[in-house]
């Protein structure tokens, strides 16, 4: 769902379409010339970096090649071409990136975004989870990456032998804060 929501909002082309950026440079025919200077001002502390760009670009890859249109070999189940992924981190980054340019688009009006809730917040001085933060849980609960010693148990000792260090750690994180054991 995030692939298709940051599609959406970043990368969707035609005419009708009404991406966060097109929203961004539209807010100039609207504003009166006296706050242009000030608008672009804020935009340029809340810019859309290359990294949310290129992160943006894999999402429009992903959507495109494997979730829209399923582009599989014939007779085979191999996709046609190699569609890397997202990591949750990177997913992330992209969604407050479009935060905080429809915030910045807002002129500082403290408008609450239930759409994409990011606002951080404390109960009792305990952080609370924003809904993006559920939405990447469900995502991780129901993925092979995190399933896999489970899914796999039969040679998951060989699996993991050969997985790196790096994922290896990645993957114990999950599992212990979703309340599984390591891996």
């Amino acid at each position: 769902m995030a692939i298709t929501l940051i599609y959406g909002l970043v990368t969707d082309q035609g005419k009708d379409k009404h991406t966060i950026l097109k929203f961004k440079n539209e807010v100039f025919q609207h504003i009166k010339p006296e706050w242009e200077k000030s608008y672009r001002e804020i935009l340029k502390e809340v810019k859309f970096d290359s990294e949310i760009e290129r992160n943006s670009k894999k999402a429009k890859e992903i959507r495109h090649k494997f979730i829209a249109h399923r582009l599989f070999k014939k007779n085979t189940q191999e996709l046609t071409d190699d569609v890397g992924g997202l990591a949750v981190s990177e997913l992330r980054k992209v969604c407050e990136g479009i935060k905080n340019i429809f915030n910045a688009c807002s002129f500082g009006s403290g408008y609450a975004t239930t759409f994409l809730d990011f606002t951080n917040a404390t109960i009792g001085g305990k952080p609370t989870q924003t809904h993006l933060d559920d939405i990447f849980e469900l995502i991780v609960k129901n993925s092979g990456f995190f399933n896999e010693p489970e899914e796999k148990s039969a040679y998951w000792e060989r699996i993991r032998d050969k997985k790196s260090p790096e994922e290896l750690e990645i993957l114990n994180y999950w599992r212990k804060k979703l309340g599984k054991h390591e891996a």
